[in-house]
């Protein structure tokens, strides 16, 4: 998230990999003298699964694959990819491999209840694991791009799978006449993301990758693609425009925030945040009260009561500017903007809300600017966007409403989809930790000068 204001160390994860031989049901393992352990790869946690398997894959044993599913290890076991082969004249031999039956693979690589899952999943018997956790699924996806462009020869080049579970999925098709389509699909809990999309492909069509078809027992869709994310913002061309494209899609989704709420986007309008100010407070002392580090102090429960109320001081001041509540992206990073040389779209909205539009503004604000990425000028940067809110706000006005709604920006990711802080993720220690930098980040903005005047006018 843009508005996470610590990095986090990246960590690495050992998989063990069960390479499956979808022509003969045999599983590959690696030759040590007499045993015969399943192969290893270590993946980078933060980054894209399924992209890094493919990756290591191809460096590794120069083969295409793709991932099936993923099993949690049990106990202190580390998790297995279930990987599908794709490359059948591959000779796998020269790499160290030979191919066994899943049933001569002692418990010391996999239990009893992974051998039976993943003979499942090579029978084709998904049960409750997902569309996607089988053999032969990336072939019906292929079938379906060509049946939705209407072109039963297209063939593609590259393929790349960058999410892998039996609900969700990410893959990118580059046919041979350089045509490019993704197939995304999603499951619990962000199955509202496909319903989320299609509605505001229906308010803002210019601000979203066009879709092309739905496939309702996959949850999933097909859409066109529409540029490479921005990643890093390399020059402040492109973040000036990306901020003004933001606007114009805000501006355009006034008009349908009820449809945009019945149709799954998260409600963070003002009203909505008042309401659930005790439950933030509620929740930000349980999280300073489990605190183990002496790095830094808990806020005292004092003061996030006074925070609360700056809070809510600071809502009601910029409800009464008669900003309109539209659409809120509450996860925008540069992954999820994409460029083509002439427009930006926005992707990934599983995390869509509806609310006071500044808050998405400052998330990339703060990506752009407090990154210094770009040596960008934070005023130019600013005005890019300001300026399509005129007709709404004088320029006193426009310059307090932008100070005031910063911390309730950081605030939205603490609301995010559970305002009322009923999920029991909550209180898992990471959450906690996440959550109390931002309420750290919003104290330092409430006592700087700027944030006490813009209150106080």
């Amino acid at each position: 998230m843009a508005m996470n204001v610590n990095d986090q160390h990246v960590e690495q994860e050992e998989f063990r990999v069960v390479l499956v031989l979808p022509w003969s049901g045999l599983i590959l393992a690696e030759r040590h003298g007499n045993s015969l352990p399943l192969p290893r790869i270590i993946i980078t946690s933060r980054a894209r699964l399924a992209y890094q398997f493919e990756e290591t894959a191809r460096q590794r044993w120069n083969t295409a694959i793709v991932v099936i599913d993923i099993l949690l290890g049990e106990s202190n076991v580390s998790p297995c990819a279930v990987i599908e082969v794709r490359s059948r004249c591959w000779q796998f031999t020269d790499y160290g491999l030979t191919s066994i039956p899943i049933e001569a693979f002692g418990d010391t690589d996999l239990s009893p209840s992974e051998c039976l899952t993943i003979k499942k999943i090579i029978a084709g018997n998904i049960e409750s694991r997902g569309p996607f956790s089988r053999i032969g699924w990336l072939d019906d996806a292929q079938a379906w791009v060509r049946h939705t462009v209407q072109d039963d020869d297209l063939r593609f080049d590259t393929i790349r799978q960058y999410t892998a579970t039996g609900h969700f999925a990410l893959v990118r098709f580059e046919s041979s006449r350089g045509s490019i389509y993704w197939m995304k699909a999603v499951g619990v809990p962000n199955t509202h993301e496909l319903q989320v999309t299609q509605a505001i492909t229906r308010c803002c069509p210019r601000f979203v990758p066009p879709i092309l078809a739905v496939r309702s027992d996959w949850n999933a869709w097909i859409s066109v693609d529409s540029g490479q994310p921005v990643g890093t913002f390399s020059c402040f061309a492109l973040c000036q425009q990306v901020a003004e494209s933001l606007a114009q899609m805000q501006l355009a989704s006034a008009t349908h925030i009820e449809a945009l709420r019945t149709n799954g986007c998260f409600d963070l309008r003002s009203s909505v945040v008042l309401r659930h100010m005790p439950d933030l407070v509620s929740y930000l002392k349980a999280a300073m009260a489990d605190q183990t580090s002496a790095k830094v102090e808990p806020i005292t429960p004092i003061r996030l009561d006074e925070l609360a109320s700056l809070l809510c001081r600071a809502s009601e001041a910029i409800e009464s500017f008669g900003i309109p509540n539209t659409l809120i992206h509450n996860d925008l990073n540069p992954g999820n903007i994409l460029f083509d040389g002439r427009n930006a779209v926005f992707i990934d909205w599983a995390e869509a809300c509806i609310g006071m539009p500044w808050f998405t503004f400052h998330h990339l604000y703060t990506e752009v600017v407090e990154r210094n990425e770009t040596h960008a000028n934070p005023v130019q940067l600013k005005r890019a966007y300001l300026n399509h809110w005129r007709l709404f706000l004088d320029e006193s006005q426009m310059e307090r409403a932008f100070v005031l709604s910063r911390p309730l920006g950081i605030a939205s990711y603490l609301f995010g989809r559970d305002p009322a802080f009923t999920s029991p993720l909550r209180h898992s220690s990471s959450v906690q930790r996440y959550a109390r930098s931002l309420a750290r980040h919003i104290d330092r903005i409430a006592r700087t000068r700027t944030f006490q005047e813009a209150l106080c006018s």
